[in-house]
């Protein structure tokens, strides 16, 4: 059993935190729980107010996932644009009348082209959205930090 420091009651020993707010353990599932030796809201005339269960997982800012996958699928869809849109031959050679060879279209090989295309196009707008809300976070961002 283990007894508050705040409110005097007994909590079982696996309880993060008792019903007035301290907190017992250092470390939990969300990371870095603060004690009342480092807790923000610790009184200098040795009494502690409760501190939340929180984590501080706000105040570092997110890993750069965004803009790395929005780059990565803009050049995507730019390359397979370029390839489906003046690399690909969707021609065959025939042999045609007169034993005069010569190149004809093929309606399967156009259809790939068509799609290897429209998939370039479809990663290419993938990846503006992304760079579009990287940069939109990073604005909102900015802003709520020059508000404090």
């Amino acid at each position: 059993m283990l007894n508050c420091p705040l409110c005097g009651t007994d909590a079982e020993d696996h309880v993060p935190q008792c019903r007035c707010g301290f907190v017992f353990r250092s470390s939990g599932p969300l990371g870095h729980v603060p004690t009342i030796e480092s807790s923000p809201h610790a009184r200098h005339d040795g009494q502690t107010r409760a501190t939340p269960l929180t984590s501080n997982r706000a105040e570092a800012p997110p890993p750069p996932a965004l803009p790395v996958f929005g780059w990565i699928s803009t050049a995507l869809g730019l390359a397979l644009m370029f390839y489906g849109g003046l690399i690909f031959d969707p021609t065959i050679e025939s042999s045609g009348m007169y034993g005069i060879v010569s190149r004809i279209n093929n309606i399967g090989l156009q259809q790939t082209q068509l799609i290897i295309f429209l998939a370039g196009c479809s990663f290419f707008v993938v990846g503006a959205a992304l760079l579009s809300a990287s940069a939109i976070t990073k604005a909102i961002r900015e802003t709520k930090s020059a508000e404090l």
